[in-house]
C-alpha cells in the first residue's frame, strides 16, 4: 500500500490519495520464474549426463573392440595372426594413437617372427655344409687309418654328426610345416582301415612293443590327408614307445561320434606334470628331464599342427588311474567338415556383399 496527501491552496492537508495492490501476482511472477530456471537447469543437467554416458560409452565400445582384435592377433599358442590392426587407426585422438602404437608393435613382431621362422632352413643350409665335410672326413679317416677303423670314438664321432643332422633336419621341417600342410589337397580318408593297417605296420617294426588296436567295425571317414595323418600318429607312437612301461601294450583306440572321429592313444607309464598337460603341445617344450637336452619338443608340436589344420584338435590326459597318459585327436567327419566349409563360405560372401 502506498499514500500521498492532498494538499490544499493555504498549505493544508485537505485528503490523501491511497493505492493497494496485492503481491500475489508478483508472487506467481516468481514462482514461474523461479520454476523455469529449475527447468531448465534440470533439463541441461539430464542432457549433459546423457551426453557424457553416450561418449563414455563409446568410448568404452571402441576401447573393447580395440582390445578384441588386439587379443585376436595373436591366437593362445603366441603365434600372430595377423601382422597389423584395422580399427581405430585412421582415428586423430588418443584411442587412434594407441592402435597406431599396437599395429606397428603387431608389424616389427611378424618381422621377427619370420627371421626366427626362416632360421632353421638357415642354419639347415649353413649347418649341413661343414656336417658333411666332418662326415666324409671321419670316413676318410676310417679308410686310410687302419689303427683308428672300428674305434669306439670314431663311432660316437659319427653318431654325434648324424644326430646333429637329424636336429637341424627336424628343426626345419616344424618350421615349414604349416606353409606345406597349407599346398596339399584334402581327401575322404577311411580312419578305421587307415588305423588297422597303421597299427599292423607299427607291430612289424617294433616287434619288442604290443600294440592293440580297437576300431567301430565300420567306416569312419573324414576330410584328410592320409600322409599327414599318418605323420601324426609317428609322432603319437614314438612319444608313447619312449614313455611306455616294459612289458605293458599301446593302446590305439577309434571313436565315433555324429560330428567327430576320436583317436586315442594311450601307453602305461609315467604320467604328466600337473601343469603340463596344455605345454606338451607348443613349440621347443619338452618334459622328458635333463637326460634328454638334445631333444627339443617338436614330436607334439608337429601332432597338435597337423590336428588343428585338419580342423580337429589334440589333447593330452593322465589315465584316470594315473598309471600313463593318453593322446586324443579329435577330428570332424567329412559330412561335418563339409557344412562347416560351406558356412564359412556364406559367412565370408555375406561381409563381402
Amino acid at each position: 500500500m502506498a499514500g500521498h496527501p492532498i494538499v490544499g491552496a493555504g498549505g493544508a492537508v485537505i485528503g490523501l490519495v491511497a493505492v493497494e495492490q496485492t503481491i500475489e501476482d508478483i508472487e506467481t511472477f516468481q514462482y514461474a520464474a523461479i520454476d523455469s530456471i529449475v527447468w531448465v537447469s534440470v533439463a541441461s543437467l539430464i542432457a549433459f549426463v546423457l551426453a557424457l554416458i553416450a561418449f563414455s560409452g563409446r568410448l568404452t565400445w571402441r576401447i573393447r573392440n580395440l582390445r578384441r582384435e588386439a587379443a585376436a592377433a595373436i591366437d593362445e599358442y603366441g603365434r600372430l595372426r595377423s601382422a597389423a590392426l584395422s580399427r581405430e587407426i585412421h582415428s586423430g585422438d588418443e584411442i587412434g594413437d594407441l592402435a597406431r602404437s599396437v599395429s606397428n608393435m603387431l608389424t616389427r613382431l611378424r618381422q621377427h617372427n619370420h627371421f626366427i621362422e626362416n632360421m632353421p632352413r638357415t642354419l639347415r643350409h649353413e649347418i649341413n655344409n661343414p656336417l658333411n665335410v666332418l662326415s666324409t672326413s671321419l670316413q676318410n679317416l676310417s679308410e686310410d687309418v687302419a689303427e683308428v677303423k672300428g674305434s669306439r670314438y670314431l663311432e660316437s664321432a659319427r653318431r654325434g654328426v648324424l644326430r646333429i643332422g637329424a636336429i637341424v633336419e627336424n628343426l626345419a621341417d616344424a618350421a615349414s610345416l604349416e606353409e606345406s600342410l597349407q599346398a596339399e589337397d584334402m581327401d575322404e580318408v577311411d580312419l578305421e582301415q587307415l588305423l588297422a593297417n597303421y597299427v599292423g605296420n607299427c607291430a612289424i617294426t617294433h616287434p619288442e612293443h604290443g600294440f592293440l588296436f580297437r576300431g567301430t567295425g565300420a567306416a569312419v571317414i573324414v576330410l584328410a590327408s592320409d600322409y599327414r595323418i599318418e605323420q601324426m600318429l609317428d609322432k603319437i607312437i614314438d612319444n608313447a614307445i619312449d614313455f611306455h612301461r616294459a612289458g605293458s601294450a599301446i593302446r590305439v583306440q577309434l571313436d565315433a561320434g555324429p560330428e567327430h572321429a576320436r583317436i586315442a592313444i594311450a601307453n602305461r607309464g609315467p604320467p604328466l606334470p600337473r601343469d603340463a598337460t596344455g605345454s606338451v603341445f607348443e613349440s621347443m617344450v619338452s618334459h622328458r628331464g635333463p637326460d634328454n637336452r638334445l631333444h627339443f619338443g617338436l614330436g607334439l608340436y608337429v601332432v597338435r599342427t597337423i590336428a588343428e589344420h585338419h580342423g580337429g584338435t589334440v589333447r593330452a590326459l593322465n589315465l584316470t588311474d594315473g598309471s600313463g597318459v593318453v593322446i586324443s585327436v579329435q577330428l570332424p567327419l567329412a559330412a561335418a567338415a563339409s557344412r562347416a566349409e560351406e558356412k564359412q563360405a556364406q559367412e565370408h560372401s555375406s561381409r563381402m556383399a
